[in-house]
């Protein structure tokens, strides 16, 4: 089940919606969520790659 909830959240969109990826960033959470230790690199990698993209204030 870890496994598909990995694959839904690699799939979300952001764009560049600063709350949907705040809201993105809280899906990695051990306790609460997905664990990150749980992830590869790779899958990392590419999370961080989306979540920088959504502009800050």
């Amino acid at each position: 089940m870890r496994d598909e909830a990995i694959e839904l959240a690699l799939g979300v969109e952001i764009g560049e919606d600063e709350e949907i990826a705040d809201t993105y960033c809280g899906i990695f959470n051990p306790e609460y969520g997905i664990p990150p230790e749980s992830l590869d690199e790779a899958q990392l990698g590419f999370i961080l790659k989306k979540s920088m993209s959504s502009p800050r204030t």
